[in-house]
């Protein structure tokens, strides 16, 4: 819930002036003219008793207008509560007439009322009128509607014309609807708040409004001076939901005309009635970004699955690890450079007395005594925790015919009902072997 403030100008039919003919507007002939708001708009009156009515929704009220050495007292009430004010002051100050104290959510009616008491001091203007409200949606957000959408309806669509005459100018975009005689004009929106706006005139005819098919009220826009984009009708606290408005003209004499320019809707769904809301684009491309980021997951997925499935096939063919690491049958001998083959009882002591196997560092390594021992080894640590697999027999042999133990046993065990390997035994004491190579 927020705390909104609203205004509508002196000119608006929705400010009630009464009794018919006692207000006037004021004109540029007035020298404090440039002073009032709205390019100098002001309402005024020299009429004891006359009255400026507005009923509004909201929690306060401020009625701004004019005090200056012409003007005498008045009277406001709101909601039967009547406070004696007076209009004179010395030097014009342009400012708040009155303001309400804070009022319960709901609606309130505001009457201002000339009580002059000398005919030298006669004056009481209206310059605009601003109260609070409180409406359901807190993002702030207000859509405009021009007349061209399609939740206007104009009935009959034969009567309306887009073709703005000379009298008819000051419109939003540069278009709207006029209509000549008595026909309707309707809008079914969504929100809390809808303000209806077209202009006001010398040439503009009166009209009746109805909200949500209930009682109906009638406006005036017949005014002295045009002035286009003006609040014909305006409701806040609506609600959530779908809401329909009708404005009917009543010409009251033969060439009156009827205009509406856009609407404006704020408040609970308003995103949604906006011609070019950016919620759809902004859908759109989120669906679009969405939709890559799971074709790409499934792409990465299906590689990882499909890899890992090779992977398994190739461990799981004997023969296929047999051929990557071939047995070795070229017996071409090779010295190490740097040994010396009649050393190598001086370096013993760097193998334990019980080493069962010939001292590896006497020996002359043939390539492919090189290239088992290095492949076994590696096979040993890369191999940890695969399915089981037992190299070809290793046919490496050693300078005076003996040959290398096998280094890889598996080990097997059963787990869970299915034999895997447990760990692959390489034999350390090949290791001094293996880091020489």
């Amino acid at each position: 819930m927020t705390s909104t403030n609203f205004t509508v100008d002196n000119i608006s039919p929705l400010i009630q002036y009464t009794p018919a003919g006692a207000w006037r507007e004021g004109s540029k002939t007035d020298p404090l003219y440039s002073s009032y708001s709205n390019g100098g708009t002001f309402t005024l009156c020299t009429t004891n008793g006359a009255s400026a009515t507005f009923t509004f929704n909201g929690t306060r009220v401020y009625v701004f207008g004019a005090r200056r050495d012409n003007h005498g007292p008045y009277s406001v009430n709101i909601d039967g509560t009547v406070a004696a004010l007076d209009g004179f002051s010395d030097s014009a100050i342009f400012g708040p007439l009155f303001v309400s104290d804070v009022l319960t959510q709901g609606q309130h009616t505001v009457t201002v009322t000339n009580e002059f008491n000398d005919t030298t001091k006669p004056y009481l203007d209206i310059d605009f009128i601003t109260w609070t409200t409180t409406i359901g949606s807190s993002n702030g957000e207000t859509n405009t509607i021009e007349d061209i959408s399609d939740k206007f309806s104009y009935q009959p669509s034969s009567l309306w014309g887009t073709d703005l005459s000379s009298t008819l100018s000051g419109f939003s975009n540069d278009n709207g609807q006029y209509v000549l005689s008595i026909s309707c004009y309707s809008c079914c929106l969504d929100g809390d708040v809808v303000t209806v706006f077209g202009p006001v005139g010398p040439t503009i005819s009166q009209y009746i409004v109805q909200l949500d098919g209930k009682t109906s009220e009638t406006f005036n826009a017949t005014k002295a001076n045009y002035v286009p984009q003006v609040s014909l009708f305006h409701a806040d606290g609506l609600g959530s939901g779908q809401h329909t408005i009708s404005l009917t003209s009543q010409p009251a004499v033969a060439g009156q005309e009827f205009a509406i320019d856009f609407a404006q809707v704020a408040g609970d769904s308003s995103g949604s009635l906006s011609q070019s809301s950016v919620a759809p684009v902004a859908l759109a491309i989120g669906c679009t970004i969405g939709g890559i980021a799971v074709l790409t997951v499934i792409i990465v997925l299906v590689l990882f699955l499909w890899r890992r499935r090779r992977r398994w096939e190739r461990e799981a063919r004997p023969a296929a690890f047999q051929d990557k690491y071939p047995t070795a049958t070229n017996d071409t001998k090779t010295t190490l450079p740097g040994l010396n083959p009649t050393a190598s009882s001086s370096q013993s002591h760097l193998l334990p007395a019980s080493y069962p196997y010939t001292t590896p560092h006497s020996l002359p390594i043939t390539n492919a005594a090189r290239v088992c021992a290095i492949s076994v080894f590696l096979s040993s640590l890369i191999n940890h925790n695969r399915p089981p697999w037992r190299p070809a027999p290793c046919a490496c042999t050693l300078l005076g015919g003996s040959k290398m133990p096998d280094p890889c046993r598996p080990i097997m065990s059963k787990r869970r009902g299915r034999i895997v390997p447990w760990r692959c035994w390489v034999d350390l004491r090949w290791v001094p072997f293996v880091l020489i190579v």
